[in-house]
């Protein structure tokens, strides 16, 4: 996948996981979110300069990550590191960042993906962009209903 060609912000999402991190992008005008890259968690130390040189160093407008709540929508240990990594990557990008609930986001890609006619070693791939892209969407249309 390429990066946008212009300088102008976007949006970015961000679905975090202890082995990947899925990432998304915004169109221009803020209303269609992409899936866009899938980069290794660890290290995490040098995690925010992996997802700088993903986005060319490019601007972000604010970094939108999946906060995966447990099902009763308490913070567990999963959401703590979620917001810890939001943390860490923004002090290196430069944005502002939210959090928004995933609960089921990557189970609702798998199935998605499945109905889109994606094997399973196709859907493996890239599923955390995907993933990263429902999120970010979710954020999108959540702010247009404001």
């Amino acid at each position: 996948m390429t990066y946008f060609e212009d300088r102008e912000p976007r949006l970015i999402g961000l679905d975090y996981g202890t082995v990947r991190c899925g990432m998304a992008i915004a169109d221009p005008s803020g209303t269609l979110a992409s899936p866009f890259a899938v980069i290794e968690t660890k290290p995490l130390e040098t995690l925010g300069n992996r997802v700088l040189e993903t986005l060319g160093g490019k601007p972000a407008l604010k970094l939108i990550v999946g906060l995966p709540l447990e099902l009763k929508g308490n913070e567990g240990e999963a959401a703590k590191n979620a917001r810890m990594t939001g943390e860490l990557i923004v002090s290196v990008i430069g944005c502002p960042v939210e959090y928004i609930d995933e609960r089921f986001t990557t189970a609702e890609m798998h199935n998605a993906r499945k109905a889109a006619g994606k094997t399973g070693k196709q859907r493996q791939k890239d599923i955390d962009a995907w993933a990263a892209a429902a999120i970010l969407q979710s954020y999108i249309d959540r702010e247009k209903m404001r």
